[in-house]
């Protein structure tokens, strides 16, 4: 009696647990702040129209910045990216895979042909965070840190410079890989750009050191809002960015309490799979 009563224990179990599927579930991004001219698409619609506070941003959806503007786009809970001027991205792919009640990825890419976005990931989130911005060279996919990635307008060079965690290029040539508070490039032929020291790199080029600035700052007023939910990860990764890309002004705009100042340890994976037909198995995105 106990054998037949076990057995049936097990039947029951394993049918409960083959009725507990993943689903994935499509999710709307929000914008949390706007800084001028920036003009929005959304699916099915022909004419574009002004980016506003609060608005929601469906798979499919475009965002257009002119000269001087910029976006704040939150995907998830501690998911956000900074548009910067002068880019044009698409909202690829926005979805969240679920197994029961609980969350197992939340999945978002982007389509970015030309400009630059400056994303950051809660490293907390670490085993569920599934985003990536898809550039004409590969797509850069993180699981949690602060990095940017830029698409050059005149010569579609890509290059991506993180804060935490480490870059690797899967090119066609080989891997390179770039640890956090460095910053890599790649051109048309798969090895074409540099790499060396975020910091050299913000010297060289102070357009770029405003741009990350501010992007901070959008995402730290965004935190002092509440629209940004706060998290010390999210923190300790802003602290981080700022000490990088101003060692000498280690708190170069007016961040909220939590964060230590200290860069944060490898703990992520940023990947630049620079030659699509070549992505690793293990990519978390699909290949281009």
């Amino acid at each position: 009696m106990k054998t037949i009563q076990w057995i049936s224990f097990l039947f029951i179990t394993m049918l409960t647990a083959s009725l507990v599927r993943a689903e994935e579930v499509a999710r709307d991004a929000k914008i949390v702040t706007v800084q001028g001219n920036v003009i929005i698409g959304l699916p099915g619609e022909s004419a574009g129209k002004p980016a506003t506070v609060g608005a929601l941003l469906p798979v499919g959806s475009t965002i257009h910045t002119t000269s001087g503007a910029e976006v704040t786009v939150k995907f998830f809970n501690s998911t956000v990216a900074v548009v910067q001027p002068d880019t044009d991205v698409t909202l690829e792919k926005l979805s969240v895979t679920t197994e029961g009640k609980d969350v197992t990825k939340e999945n978002a890419l982007l389509n970015l042909r030309v400009g630059s976005i400056i994303s950051s990931l809660d490293p907390a989130k670490h085993d569920i965070n599934n985003y990536g911005i898809r550039t004409p060279r590969g797509i850069a996919a993180a699981r949690g840190t602060v990095y940017a990635v830029g698409v050059a307008p005149n010569n579609g060079i890509c290059t991506t410079s993180t804060i935490s965690g480490t870059v690797i290029f899967y090119t066609d040539k080989g891997e390179i890989s770039v640890p956090f508070g460095n910053f890599a490039s790649v051109g048309n032929n798969g090895n074409d750009g540099q790499k060396g020291k975020l910091d050299h790199l913000v010297d060289s080029d102070p357009k770029l050191a405003a741009e990350l600035i501010a992007a901070i700052k959008s995402i730290a007023d965004g935190i002092k809002a509440g629209t940004i939910p706060s998290t010390p990860g999210l923190l300790a990764a802003l602290h981080g960015a700022a000490s990088i890309i101003d060692p000498k002004a280690p708190n170069p705009v007016e961040l909220p309490k939590g964060g230590d100042g200290q860069i944060l340890p490898p703990l992520d994976q940023t990947k630049i799979i620079v030659s699509p037909s070549s992505s690793p198995s293990n990519s978390p995105l699909p290949p281009g």
